[in-house]
Formats: structure tokens, C-alpha cells, sequence
């Protein structure tokens, strides 16, 4: 009876280990909101949903990555990190508590309510100018009254009554929200406000717009811009982030580049999908700088080498020396530089002509037999 009792708690603390991993932690105060998990599933990012009464004085939110709060009002507000952690909160009236607004506004039109879009703000990419916000009427939307709303927000969709009125706002990392005759509210990640709350209603614009949020919130906390130079012509390059969406078009979105090549079993094809520890021939018609973003790698990589040759690419930030090799197979390494022409290093008793392997950059190995390169980054 001991031994099962404590085989219980082991399996208990294994399943709160893996709850708390995941990145969005959903905080509702009745039914989940199938829209809402829909959405989260579609961008490929893992969840928990919380019953509001769970949270606990102390409750640890620290392995979340992002808070999402559902259009209710918390009784128990003052235990959920606003401010502190990166959030979305959908038309939740706590707005007042966490220090946004004064009050929230509902807004309601007969003929159904509409919005107008900031296209230049990154949050509104794919977004329409302007559009309906549910495919009924008259649905409400919450909004940030601009005499309600605390000045430092950045207004990404607004009131076509007034653009001042904030149907989805950003307060950014760093900023100070101030309101005359109340106290200043330090923002300490990236907050969404998003008053679109009927989301068994959404058109499919205010769809996309809730996953831009959720999706940018993620990337702007938790993954690494990269730039790569590409030089006009052919270049040897790879990718040292770990992608979130590893398809060859979204990586080399850039129109100055013409294609995408890898190396495969002794042929150079069009690559559709990026891989990391791999190079890639890319031919560009100008120069430009290529930014990626993704997650920085911790883990060991683990790279299988072919006898012959092989395009290999590092998945790590930091310079690899020739001389901290584990393995023996690897003979011959090139590089190859703008004009074309390569630089090779030869290992004999010790490696001639040696280079650093260097983050972004594709190398060719050459190997005596098969064997895995395993390296820490």
C-alpha cells in the first residue's frame, strides 16, 4: 500500500512537471472557449486551461510563456501577473484592476460592428484596412474609451467612430501607462488588449487578427532575430535557430531570392523544407540581409555523416574549432566565398589551413566513413 501511495505522488509530480511546460496558460472562469483552443493548436503551441479558482495565493506561473484571459471579470485579478508576464486578455473587465483603463466601453451597432486596422503595425500583417468584426449583428465589442484608455498604448485596431477609441491595443515591454489622477502602471512584457470577445462570432479576419496577437506575443518574447548575409549571386548559408515553421517559401521570404538548393545523395535538388544542421545553396539576384527568427538552440545536436560527402550547416550561435571534433571520419572541409571560389582545411596529424565554422554559413565535409558528429552549442 506504500509502494502504490508513492508511486501515486511520483506520477502526480511528473504530471504537474509536464503542465507547467506548456506556453500558454488559458485562465477562464466557466467553459473553455473552443476558438480559443483552436487557435492555440493551429499555431502549434501548447496549453493549459486553468479554472480561475485553481489559482492559489503564489500560484506559479513562471514556466508559461504567455498568459491568455477569456472576456470575464476575476474575482481573484491580483493573483494573475499582469503586467509581469506576456499577455493576451480578451475584453476582460479587469482592465481597471491591472491599471489599462478607467473603465471599458461597450460598443454595439444594429448593422454589426466594423473596425479599422493599422496595416503598418507588425501585429495587423495579412489584415485587411478595414473590416466587419462578426458575421452577425450586433454582437458588442469592448473598446478602451480614448478619455478611459492610460496613454503609452499602441492602437492596432480602433473605433471607426474615433481612432482614438482602442478596440486591440499593444503595451510594450518597457513602456509606463499614465492617466491623469491615477498611478503609473509599468508594463514588464508585451501586453495585448483585445476587445473583439465573441468569438463563437468572429469573422475571419477577427480570427486571424486574435492568432497575429497570440503569435506575435510568442515570437517577440521567446524566439531570436538572425540576420543572414546573402550576397548577389550564389551563397552557402544555414540556419542556426531552431524554426518554428521550417517551410522553404516562410524561411526565404525575401522576392531578391531566386531559389533554395540542397544536397542529396550525390545530387543538388530545390529544397521545400529548411533543416537545421544542413547547408543550403541559395542564389539571390541582389544583395540583402535575410532575417530569420526562431528559438536559440540549447540542446546537443547529433549529426549523421555520410561516407563521402556532405552540406552541413551549425545550429548554434557561437563559433565550432576545427580541433574540437569527436570523431575521426571527417577528412576535408570547404567554405566557399562570394566570388565562388572555396577555402579548403585538410586534416592530417592536425588540421591545415583551418577556419572556425561559423553560424549561418554552409560547409562542405568530406569523410572517410559513416559516423555522427555530436556537438553542444
Amino acid at each position: 500500500m506504500k509502494l502504490k501511495f508513492l508511486l501515486s505522488i511520483f506520477l502526480f509530480v511528473l504530471l504537474i512537471g509536464f503542465a507547467s511546460a506548456a506556453d500558454i496558460a488559458y485562465i477562464h472562469t466557466g467553459d473553455e472557449e473552443s476558438k480559443f483552443t483552436e487557435a492555440m493548436d493551429d499555431l502549434g503551441l501548447s496549453y493549459d486551461v486553468i479554472f480561475h479558482a485553481e489559482i492559489l495565493p503564489n500560484y506559479d506561473f513562471s514556466e508559461y510563456k504567455i498568459i491568455l484571459i477569456g472576456d470575464s471579470y476575476f474575482v481573484n485579478w491580483d493573483r494573475i501577473p499582469i503586467n509581469d508576464m506576456s499577455c493576451l486578455v480578451v475584453g476582460s473587465s479587469n482592465v481597471v484592476d491591472w491599471g489599462w483603463a478607467t473603465s471599458l466601453t461597450l460598443e454595439s451597432e444594429l448593422n454589426g460592428v466594423y473596425t479599422d486596422i493599422d496595416t503598418s503595425h507588425e501585429i495587423a500583417t495579412g489584415i485587411e484596412e478595414d473590416f466587419k468584426v462578426y458575421n452577425i449583428n450586433p454582437p458588442d465589442v469592448y473598446i478602451l474609451d480614448k478619455l478611459n484608455i492610460f496613454e503609452g498604448f499602441e492602437l492596432i485596431a480602433s473605433n471607426p467612430k474615433d481612432n482614438k477609441d482602442a478596440m486591440v491595443a499593444l503595451a510594450r515591454k518597457g513602456t509606463t501607462l499614465t492617466h491623469t489622477g491615477k498611478p503609473d502602471t509599468e508594463i514588464n512584457a508585451n501586453s495585448i488588449f483585445f476587445g473583439m470577445n465573441d468569438c463563437d462570432h468572429w469573422s475571419d479576419e477577427t480570427e486571424q487578427l486574435f492568432k497575429n496577437s497570440l503569435w506575435w506575443l510568442y515570437e517577440e518574447e521567446f524566439l531570436t532575430d538572425m540576420d543572414i548575409e546573402i550576397n548577389q549571386g550564389t551563397n552557402l548559408i544555414s540556419i542556426p535557430l531552431i524554426l518554428s515553421n521550417n517551410d522553404v517559401n516562410s524561411v526565404f521570404n525575401d522576392p531578391a531570392i531566386v531559389s533554395v538548393k540542397e544536397y542529396d545523395g550525390g545530387n543538388i535538388i530545390e529544397a521545400t523544407t529548411i533543416e537545421n544542421n544542413k547547408g543550403y545553396f541559395v542564389e539571390c539576384n541582389s544583395d540583402i540581409n535575410l532575417v530569420v527568427k526562431g528559438e536559440v538552440p540549447t540542446e546537443e545536436q547529433n549529426i549523421e555523416l555520410d561516407e563521402g560527402m556532405n552540406l552541413i550547416g551549425l545550429t548554434s550561435l557561437s563559433n565550432f574549432d576545427l580541433d574540437d571534433f569527436n570523431t575521426d571520419a571527417i577528412i576535408e572541409i570547404a567554405r566557399r566565398n562570394s566570388d565562388g571560389s572555396y577555402d579548403i582545411s585538410t586534416k592530417y596529424t592536425n588540421w591545415e589551413n583551418k577556419f572556425p565554422l561559423e553560424p549561418g554559413k554552409g560547409y562542405w565535409f568530406k569523410t572517410n566513413k559513416q559516423d555522427i558528429w555530436t556537438y553542444s552549442t
